[in-house]
């Protein structure tokens, strides 16, 4: 326990680290290319011809083009590099899969077209208690309960044998084939993918932090995996925000304290 415990915790001050120097290399970048004539922050709101606007345009060009582009290049490095590890059967994905969301709502997503509903569901069956899931993974049942607020719904597959080898193994979803999806995924120390999360989650970590500070995309949440947010850890985020005073769109750049978690 104390070493999942240890590995979060390490991953959470990681995180913070990161996402501080992140937010301090976008704004070097945006007062970078900032106008000579410009007196104003990134925030101010500018004539529609000014060189403020102009500079507010560029700076969501940059953000959302340059430095996204470069990122999903390297995020894209980081899964092919999984191709060189392969699974050691434990089975505790298998085991041992938990969503936020109850076996109601998950049906309702699907039924709502909700692709990883659909194939989570075509898998995973609800345990019918906490208890019958704690047998599986003890240790990652007690952090969940010690740092997860909301609650969380246990599952597992029925069509795993009892030698721990899946019984439809060549029709297998998606989801199962790209497990693990991302190296922040807490695996437990029998997983064959240790190593590849091991050696690739420090550089994926910063990568999500700078993405993060564009606004592009959240952080990761998947089954088999908790949150990593910091409350007291600024986001930039771009937005394109409607002023309605006349009714015109404008570029704004936000920064929100990230929820709690």
């Amino acid at each position: 326990m104390e070493n999942l415990k240890s590995n979060l915790e390490n991953q959470r001050t990681k995180y913070r680290e990161y996402f501080t120097k992140s937010v301090a290399e976008i704004q070097k970048r945006i007062d970078k290319i900032k106008p000579l004539d410009v007196q104003e922050d990134i925030f101010a709101d500018f004539d529609a011809e000014s060189s403020g606007k102009k500079w507010q345009t560029e700076v969501l060009q940059m953000l959302e083009n340059d430095i996204s582009k470069d990122i999903y290049l390297k995020f894209r490095e980081i899964l092919s590099k999984r191709s060189n590890y392969t699974c050691s059967g434990c089975a505790t994905c298998c085991n041992l899969a938990c969503s936020e969301f109850s076996p109601e709502e998950l049906q309702r997503r699907a039924q709502n077209g909700d692709n990883f509903a659909q194939q989570f569901l075509s898998v995973f069956v609800p345990y019918s208690s906490r208890e019958e899931a704690r047998k599986v993974y003890p240790q990652y049942i007690e952090l969940l309960e010690q740092t997860k607020e909301d609650e969380v719904y246990f599952y597992h597959c029925p069509k795993l044998t009892e030698d721990k080898r899946c019984s439809d193994y060549e029709n297998r979803p998606q989801i199962c084939r790209d497990f693990p999806d991302n190296p922040l995924t807490l695996l437990p120390a029998s997983c064959g993918f240790c190593r590849w999360k091991k050696e690739n989650e420090e550089i994926y970590m910063l990568d999500i932090c700078l993405l993060g500070t564009g606004g592009m995309m959240p952080l990761p949440y998947r089954w088999l995996k908790i949150k990593y947010r910091c409350n007291y850890v600024y986001i930039i985020r771009i937005k394109l925000s409607r002023n309605r005073k006349n009714n015109r769109r404008t570029s704004r750049i936000k920064i929100q304290s990230a929820p709690n978690s």
